[in-house]
């Protein structure tokens, strides 16, 4: 019987990856330093950068998407808090986190802006689709302190469900129809949504098994 059931196991991939418990810490990050390996460039319409205790995503061209993770670091399901916030700049923006990135095509991401909004949505194929309401933009939101002020964000990618809280307001709940979030990379993302100039900052991230 315990020939049989090793067979069995070396056959199913679940068997060869020991079970995370939920509320176990898989990265956590006061950016006090470098130590995860983040992704820090400075380009002509944009920079990522660790300064003073935060990490900083500076974006200055339009209709960009900026971001950086940890390097070579994927996760296939993560709940993911961090303390975001735009210091500068203009108040139509985005910046937040992003779960299962495969490439700069393909990911999912939730977002707020300076200005009170937030978004849940996916990158596939080149095109961006907010999933959070079929109005197809980002929405208001009475729970999102404007900027200057600091937000906590707490996004979950889990199989086929996608949860949104801000500052401890369930925000979104979706349940995709087509496909789950793949294993892939998290990032912290900034987004100029028509014109740049702005610098998001975050601090204490923590993710964790769902």
């Amino acid at each position: 019987m315990l020939t049989l059931m090793l067979t069995l196991c070396l056959g199913l991939s679940a068997c060869q990856r020991e079970t995370i418990a939920s509320g176990t810490v898989l990265l956590q990050d006061d950016f006090s330093d470098n130590t995860q390996q983040w992704n820090t460039q400075i380009a002509p319409d944009s920079e990522t950068r660790l300064a003073q205790g935060v990490f900083e995503i500076e974006v200055l061209g339009s209709q960009l998407n900026v971001w950086s993770s940890p390097t070579k670091q994927t996760f296939s399901a993560v709940k993911i808090e961090v303390t975001a916030s735009s210091p500068s700049g203009v108040l139509e923006n985005g910046f937040g986190v992003i779960c299962g990135l495969q490439d700069a095509d393909h990911f999912f991401f939730f977002l707020i802006s300076s200005d009170g909004y937030y978004g849940v949505g996916q990158r596939k194929d080149g095109e961006t689709t907010y999933l959070h309401d079929s109005s197809g933009d980002m929405s208001p939101s009475a729970h999102i302190l404007p900027a200057p002020q600091a937000n906590h964000l707490q996004a979950t990618c889990n199989g086929t469900q996608l949860t949104f809280l801000v500052n401890g307001q369930n925000l979104a709940d979706i349940k995709l129809t087509e496909g789950q979030v793949p294993q892939g990379e998290i990032a912290l993302l900034a987004k100029s949504l028509f014109e740049g100039g702005f610098t998001a900052q975050f601090d204490n991230l923590k993710i964790t098994q769902p």
